[in-house]
């Protein structure tokens, strides 16, 4: 599994394609979205 995420961050940062890049960008919007929602529980 974080051999996974790895790659695709290395493809997105190598700039293959909008695709990879737009993944990125869910994954950080995703992040940012737990730690709001966890800093917003607590």
């Amino acid at each position: 599994m974080e051999i996974k995420i790895q790659e695709v961050f290395y493809m997105s940062n190598a700039g293959l394609g909008d695709c990879g890049t737009g993944f990125a960008l869910i994954v950080v919007l995703f992040i940012l979205l737990i730690i709001v929602g966890a800093s917003w529980f607590c």
